[in-house]
């Protein structure tokens, strides 16, 4: 590698961008031959984007589009028919801005009056599902369906690394409850 990768944002090209010097057994610059990268040490389902590129005259393929959607710690590899093959060192590719909120947590009871059991997580999701870490606004929990007069409290929490925990939520009323997550600007 002779730019290696650094760390990037998931969908985000990695800048700079990643450059590979294909050489033969000898040492030399070889150009003209399609180099790969792939993913050796990374996250389950972890693919790359735009990671095929041709060396040019000088040997130099670069890679000015590689990305990456699940956030994780990657070590990558370039590979070629016609070059060594060579490892990256070690990079991370950190969660992108929340976009959507997803049940973390499920509730499974709890009584009128009572406290909702277990309690209720939910986290903030990036728009390729990784759970957005930096993540800290306000989610609120509300009835979606439910008993006439059916209502919640404690249903309001700031999230902390991307997970709001409603410890000590409760329901007003007996009944089957389907309950919705939002937060201002997400999708629920």
């Amino acid at each position: 590698f002779s730019q290696q990768p650094t760390a990037a944002v998931a969908g985000v090209s990695i800048a700079p961008a990643v450059t590979v010097t294909g050489l033969d057994a000898g040492s030399n610059p070889v150009p003209n031959v399609v180099v790969t990268l792939s993913v050796v040490t990374g996250p389950l389902d972890a693919t790359l984007n735009d990671a095929s590129a041709t060396t040019n005259a000088s040997g130099v393929a670069t890679f000015t589009g590689l990305s990456a959607t699940v956030a994780g710690t990657y070590t990558i590899r370039a590979t070629s028919g016609a070059v060594q093959s060579a490892a990256s060192n070690s990079f991370v590719i950190s969660p992108a801005a929340a976009a959507a909120l997803a049940m973390r947590t499920q509730p499974t009871g709890g009584t009128a009056g009572g406290q909702v059991t277990p309690t209720v997580q939910v986290e903030a999701r990036d728009q390729f599902g990784n759970l957005a870490t930096g993540y800290t606004d306000q989610v609120q929990l509300d009835v979606a369906t439910g008993p006439v007069g059916g209502s919640l409290s404690n249903n309001s929490t700031s999230a902390v690394g991307g997970i709001a925990t409603f410890t000590g939520m409760t329901v007003s009323t007996a009944g089957v409850y389907t309950l919705a997550a939002s937060a201002t600007g997400l999708l629920g």
